[in-house]
């Protein structure tokens, strides 16, 4: 896609914005997982997935407990093609039922999923992208594992799970965001790449990757690697003394005493993840009626499955002549493999690059060019 949208994207982050969300979060009394206040609070998320433009659901899963609040953007290409953007949104202190102001555990990390759900308001993408803010989470990952285990049962295509989880702290020159992967989880090293290759071309920010031998619970992410689900989680390297306790508010830029310290950080881990969205999502403005043209363009090539393992099968609208190429592109736009099929109208890609290499899961881009003319197709490869 082309990054000038991107950078489109990424310019609507705000600081401000981001301040805004936590303090709302904030005045949320506690957002303890079985609490009245939690239940509004999700109430609350939900409402702002659907005033930016997002159908929305409230997902109970345990009586008695705060439900997801879940924000859906279904996809106008491939929409059985999901990517999840999560963080949990409630809370827990010494006092949990009385105060969890909970500003960097985790009203950071739910702040990261509105604000890239406000930033891409206008933006239709061609996969289906969920924002979920979940609750439960203290309690053991209730609520994220309830949602991934449901969505394994349904047999959902979820492509990766993006999860932050306490991203607003971090003192002067301890202003790294860890990203995490696990080497046992299905395609997790390659999606740690994926961002931070994003976040070095559309942000600042400091990052350090660590991928874990073993999964570890330690956020909603390893619910998603637990049903099979490829996950990746953004969180602290410098974690606040006041997590989980009634210290955990906002501070002054790298003030130690508190919960968030750092809100430009959060900015910065944002635009990346809106980068790195709205590339793996077909980001895409809408076009209106009156714009669209009234015959349109010829389709030189489709892509079956559009979701799935390789082999994948391309289509072409005839043969090919010699002066014409098919190209396999990866989501970064970094040509992978030439196709030899000169003649034919058909031909099949085993998901290999030029060296015969097995290429990771991921979205990747068939592009035939003939002389005077050009398409593009887009699948999603899993392993």
């Amino acid at each position: 896609m082309d990054d000038s949208l991107v950078r489109e994207l990424v310019s609507r982050v705000s600081g401000d914005t981001v301040e805004s969300l936590l303090v709302r979060m904030r005045q949320f009394a506690t957002r303890y997982s079985s609490t009245d206040s939690c239940f509004r609070a999700m109430e609350w998320v939900r409402s702002r997935f659907e005033a930016w433009g997002c159908s929305t659901y409230l997902d109970t899963f345990r009586p008695g407990y705060a439900p997801n609040a879940v924000g859906i953007k279904r996809g106008t290409l491939t929409p059985d093609a999901v990517f999840v953007v999560c963080g949990h949104t409630d809370a827990t202190s010494e006092i949990p039922f009385t105060l969890t102001p909970g500003s960097e555990d985790n009203a950071s990390g739910t702040a990261a999923v509105m604000e890239l759900c406000r930033a891409t308001a206008d933006t239709e993408f061609e996969n289906t992208v969920w924002f979920i803010g979940f609750a439960g989470e203290e309690q053991g990952l209730v609520g994220s594992d309830s949602f991934a285990r449901q969505a394994a049962d349904r047999g959902d295509s979820i492509v990766l799970a993006v999860n932050f989880d306490m991203i607003s702290y971090g003192r002067e020159n301890k202003d790294t965001i860890v990203i995490y992967g696990a080497r046992q989880a299905p395609g997790s090293e390659q999606w740690v790449d994926f961002f931070i290759a994003q976040a070095d071309s559309f942000s600042d920010l400091k990052h350090r990757k660590t991928m874990e031998y073993i999964p570890q619970a330690r956020s909603d992410h390893y619910s998603f690697w637990k049903y099979g689900f490829p996950a990746i989680r953004g969180g602290y390297s410098d974690r606040t003394p006041h997590y989980h306790s009634t210290g955990d508010t906002i501070g002054p830029l790298y003030y130690a005493q508190c919960g968030t310290n750092n809100i430009p950080m959060e900015a910065e881990v944002i635009k990346a993840l809106v980068a790195t969205i709205a590339k793996l999502g077909g980001a895409h403005l809408p076009v209106g009626i009156e714009q669209r043209p009234h015959r349109p363009a010829a389709r030189l090539l489709e892509v079956r499955p559009t979701v799935g393992p390789a082999p994948l099968s391309l289509r072409l609208s005839g043969p090919l002549s010699m002066n014409s190429t098919l190209e396999v592109y990866d989501a970064t736009g970094s040509l992978v493999r030439r196709l030899d099929c000169s003649g034919c109208s058909t031909a099949s890609w085993d998901g290999t690059d030029r060296y015969s290499r097995q290429l990771p899961s991921g979205i990747y881009l068939f592009r035939v060019n003939v002389p005077g003319h050009s398409s593009v197709a887009r699948a999603v490869l899993t392993r």
